[in-house]
């Protein structure tokens, strides 16, 4: 049997994904259909919910009203048939009160009065008057001063909610008056019956339908009588403006439509930011015009209305879809699985390499460093004597070849630091102006040893921008040198430097560097990033490492630059280079030190932590040779214990090496720091090692030590670094 036409091509994925989309399409088609109905039955059976529980909370505050009102009436009516007088009204008051949650109080015009519940035989005095412009009770003044039209008002009086003075609570009153004789004048009271807000919210709120729901009582306006934390602002439709971005036209036309009665219902968004229905029912009171008002979260709304065809169809579209996917999903998994364990071992394997070529990398410069202190330190002594020309010359033979040896160690470390990923920029404050001085001071005198041109342009700036100055000027001086090293006598090289358009902040800097050299191949340029590659057609192929222009692409990319390159042979090389700097709000850092006054060095006692005797033997004589005396201590334990064990200010300062036996320079030197004595903590330690990474310079300041030195140590830079270490002590 042939297999239908075309599908034979199709991978398991294809099928997969056909089979999937007929499925949805039907979920889909079914939904579509079935939504819009449901969703407008669900959404009009949780108003009618909601609805009802209005009402009946409604009728609850109503009931609650009539009350009470009844309650005041009763008592106002019965004081004025006998005649009470004030003190005689204020007894039966406070005897005819039996429900402990409420509280009577008889307010004077002047609006201070009496709570009608004896304490300690006399009766508590409130006072609702205020002198402060913020008056809290301010609008209860019409309630202490009416009008006699207000006096015979039938009409439910009753406050909004305050807090009442005696129970420092959030209350409502309602209210009546009495004229009363105090037994020198007749004078109207008024009288009123707190209620502490909590007892009507309890009953309002006990509905377990709809937990997230809040109901308020409010007037006409919208201002209101009651509420809960939950509303926000003095009045409901304020609460809307505030909470919807709604214009006051929009407002004012809610207000209106409320208020003519058209409009009940209200969709908006809560203080949290819910959409909520907001539905109100008005209570059945004489003489006022108060309603209750809900709000319900629509997330709340309860799914009561379900249809099961839609329920069964999705369920065996479902079924379905789960079924065939199985099948194909197995099979994906164990795929997926096995993919997933390979990719994790060879991730694993390339961190193993990453980590052992670091290591390796690590330890071969500490290994190379270690001898090349020795070469090149013994070189520079022996230079200083009394030679023979011949002596001589291979003495300058093998220093220079030393400094050459350590020039490649340092390019394999930078290589290594960037194509490995851990090399980190540190970007500070640098102009052109000093890029440009640099240059001239570095590659200035290789260019006249050749009687070559130099030529830089459009560095003048002074502006400082955020660069990695190190790393930016190591990818000039390669350029620089290979071009000094690959022009004929008489030759010119030029570096140029432009600015282009500045986006997102970012400066474009361009950079063209030149030479009107012996050129390169096209053949060569192929593989010119290549660590090693060197081309065989010069005429010293082996005059120099092959590392320059690697670490120049690593550094560029690292930068996230462009390099471009444009050779020929006998016509010379250009390189253009783009780079994106942000500007510095930072001033460039003051760079003026002045180098330090060597003849302090006289004199001083140092402690050196050195295992091996030849590096040893090449620290300690060029110290000596400045007068300072040199104590050796063959590992950090003990130069530990021979500082430990001194007399107070033996040693001016501590050399420390990093990687001794026994115990490392890191160890000592915290372990010196921790010491009990006196100048532990702010004697200089230097370290003087062949650990020459970032994070050994890191590891370094971290364990206590004020510097780092890395082998091969220049005398210059020893002897400025101990002035300095020694004058900075001095002044602490």
């Amino acid at each position: 049997m042939k297999p239908i036409r075309g599908f034979s091509k199709y991978s398991p994925g294809g099928f997969i994904i056909l089979g999937n989309l007929a499925f949805i399409a039907g979920i889909i088609i079914s939904l579509t259909l079935y939504t819009h109905d449901y969703r407008t039955k669900i959404q009009q059976q949780n108003v009618e919910d909601i609805g009802n529980i209005t009402e009946s909370s409604a009728t609850i505050a109503q009931d609650f009203f009539l009350m009470h009102e009844t309650r005041i009436n009763d008592i106002s009516v019965y004081i004025k048939a006998t005649g009470l007088s004030y003190s005689s009204a204020i007894d039966f008051i406070a005897e005819s009160n039996s429900d402990s949650s409420t509280v009577y109080e008889v307010i004077s015009s002047a609006k201070t009065g009496v709570v009608a519940k004896k304490e300690n035989g006399t009766y508590p005095t409130v006072s609702y008057a205020t002198t402060s412009k913020s008056d809290p009770y301010a609008s209860f003044a019409t309630f202490f001063a009416p009008t006699d039209e207000e006096k015979n008002a039938t009409k439910l009086r009753c406050s909004i909610e305050y807090t009442d003075f005696y129970t420092v609570k959030p209350s409502f009153a309602l209210y009546t008056y009495l004229d009363l004789n105090d037994g020198v004048t007749t004078a109207t009271y008024t009288l009123l019956s707190v209620h502490p807000s909590a007892i009507l919210a309890a009953s309002l709120s006990s509905n377990d339908t709809y937990p997230d729901m809040a109901i308020a009582l409010i007037k006409k306006n919208g201002d209101y009588l009651f509420g809960t934390s939950s509303y926000k602002s003095d009045n409901l439709f304020h609460y809307f403006y505030s909470f919807n971005g709604l214009t006051l036209s929009e407002r004012t036309a809610d207000e209106t439509s409320f208020s003519s009665g058209e409009k009940t219902i209200f969709y908006y968004k809560n203080a949290q930011g819910q959409d909520c229905v907001f539905l109100t029912k008005p209570l059945q009171l004489d003489g006022v015009e108060w309603y209750a008002v809900s709000a319900v979260p629509l997330s709340s709304f309860h799914n009561t209305t379900s249809s099961v065809w839609i329920i069964v169809t999705i369920i065996v579209l479902l079924s379905g879809m789960m079924f065939f996917d199985f099948l194909w999903m197995e099979r994906a998994n164990h795929r997926l699985k096995e993919a997933a364990q390979k990719e994790k071992e060879a991730a694993q394997k390339e961190k193993d390499a990453s980590d052992a070529k670091s290591d390796f990398f690590s330890r071969m410069s500490h290994d190379i460093r270690t001898p090349l202190n020795v070469v090149i330190g013994s070189s520079t002594l022996a230079l200083k004597e009394n030679n023979n020309a011949t002596t001589q010359r291979y003495l300058s033979d093998i220093d220079q070849s030393g400094k050459f040896l350590l020039s490649l160690v340092n390019d394999l470390l930078d290589l290594n630091k960037v194509q490995s990923g851990n090399m980190v920029l540190h970007p500070i404050p640098y102009s052109l102006k000093e890029f440009a001085f640099a240059m001239h001071s570095i590659v200035g005198p290789l260019c006249e040893e050749k009687n070559l041109t130099l030529v830089i342009e459009g560095c003048e700036d002074s502006t400082p921008y955020l660069i990695d100055a190190v790393r930016f000027k190591q990818i000039f001086y390669n350029l620089l040198s290979n071009s000094v090293k690959f022009t004929p006598n008489g030759g010119k090289i030029t570096l140029r430097a432009s600015w282009g358009e500045v986006k997102d902040g970012y400066h474009k800097l361009i950079m063209v560097e030149s030479d009107n050299g012996i050129g390169m191949s096209e053949e060569f340029q192929k593989r010119m990033f290549d660590p090693f590659s060197q081309e065989e057609r010069l005429p010293n192929p082996g005059n120099g490492t092959g590392l320059g222009l690697a670490i120049v692409k690593s550094l560029v990319t690292l930068m996230n630059g462009d390099l471009s390159i444009r050779s020929a042979p006998g016509v010379g090389s250009t390189f253009a280079l783009t780079f994106r700097f942000e500007e510095s709000k930072a001033p460039l850092p003051d760079k003026s030190e002045t180098p330090q006054e060597l003849t302090l060095l006289f004199g001083k006692r140092i402690l050196l932590c050195e295992d091996n005797p030849l590096n040893a033997k090449i620290a300690k004589t060029p110290l000596e040779n400045k007068g300072m005396k040199v104590d050796v201590a063959v590992n950090g334990k003990a130069g530990l214990e021979r500082f430990a064990t001194s007399q107070p200010h033996t040693y001016d300062l501590i050399l420390m090496d990093m990687r001794m036996p026994v115990m490392d320079g890191l160890e000592a030197s915290k372990a010196i720091r921790e010491l009990s004595r006196e100048e532990a903590k702010n004697i200089p330690i230097v370290a003087m090692t062949a650990n020459a990474y970032e994070e050994d310079v890191n590891a370094c300041l971290k364990a206590g030590m004020n510097a780092h030195l890395a082998k091969p140590v220049d005398p210059a830079a020893l002897y400025q670094e101990i002035a300095k270490q020694l004058a900075g002590s001095s002044k602490s």
